[in-house]
């Protein structure tokens, strides 16, 4: 359970950066305030890349029930 109150936690601080509004220069002295030593991959500047985790970390996990082929062994 605290990992998904970590990443809930993580989420709305990632929503709460994004909802400051701030240029791209100011997400990317953002994040290298949290520690990211990296630039965000490519395509993405550092405020689209932050939407997209937010995004993603967001989303409810994935269900990998096993297949009803997988038990025919």
């Amino acid at each position: 359970m605290r990992t998904r109150s970590a990443m809930a936690r993580l989420v709305g601080e990632l929503r709460e950066l994004l909802a400051m509004g701030l240029d791209e220069s100011g997400y990317a002295v953002a994040v290298a305030e949290l520690g990211m030593e990296v630039d965000p991959p490519a395509p993405y500047a550092p405020g689209a890349w932050l939407e997209l985790v937010a995004h993603r970390l967001g989303m409810p996990p994935a269900d990998y029930a096993a297949s009803p082929h997988e038990d025919m062994g």
